[in-house]
């Protein structure tokens, strides 16, 4: 087994799991450790989120298992994943297992150059959802989205603890971020002032727009279905 060094306690235990619900033809091509656990909110009672690739021929396009704190859920290689949504490519950053013939680097830098312009639709409606609901949850979905493209637009890598991305960019302007870091999951539903997070939001909004609009106008389409036909040859 191939384990990164994001590699956790539980990755033999997920991938059992998996082992006994797919074929035994099928290719686990990589493991993702996601949600608050990745994203840098953990509390005890987080669960599991997993997200993965794995090939099998004659198969289901996804599989969900939900058991014993685990969420896992897994996609198909075969299916046209580099088209899914930038946030896929930003929880398969996270993994603690890769295939040691699936080249994940360029799988995920392919994936998100091709989808970080599309995530505005996205980025816009969680920055709108928090102005409805002024929730601590959706504030910090707001921040996720924009910190997370700007990183790697502005760094080409991708990560999903905002708090890592924030000092890495040294935005100290972002100080409501920094008020509700260590609380945010222990009241995450009690209601904000807004003023001050809007404002945040609206910042790195202008700051994502100027980036999307300066790169990515040269992604070579053509070749990245070429690496992608001879990548799933490797598979199926």
């Amino acid at each position: 087994m191939n384990f990164s060094k994001n590699s956790f306690s539980q990755g033999k235990k997920v991938i059992g799991m998996i082992r006994n619900v797919l074929p035994s033809s099928a290719q686990i091509l990589c493991l993702t450790l996601t949600g608050s656990r990745a994203w840098g909110g953990v509390r005890d009672s987080s669960d599991f989120d997993i997200v993965g690739i794995y090939a099998a021929n004659n198969y289901w396009d996804s599989v969900q298992l939900c058991r014993n704190g685990f969420d896992i859920d897994l996609y198909q290689f075969k299916d046209p994943l580099l088209y899914k949504r930038f946030y896929f490519f930003l929880d398969l950053s996270n993994y603690f297992y890769v295939n040691p013939k699936f080249e994940i680097a360029k799988f995920l830098k392919f994936g998100a150059s091709a989808t970080v312009k599309s995530y505005q639709r996205e980025i816009m409606i969680r920055m709108q959802t928090f102005k409805m609901s002024h929730l601590k949850k959706d504030a910090l979905h707001a921040y996720e989205s924009l910190l997370a493209s700007i990183y790697f637009l502005q760094k080409h890598k991708l990560t999903l603890n905002i708090f890592k991305i924030t000092k890495d960019l040294n935005l100290p302007e972002l100080k409501k971020l920094g008020v509700y870091q260590k609380e945010i999951f222990e009241e995450g539903m009690q209601k904000l002032n807004t003023k001050g997070i809007e404002k945040e939001l609206e910042m790195l909004f202008k700051i994502y727009l100027r980036l999307i609009s300066n790169t990515l106008n040269n992604l070579d389409t053509v070749k990245i279905q070429k690496w992608l036909k001879i990548e799933k040859q490797k598979f199926y």
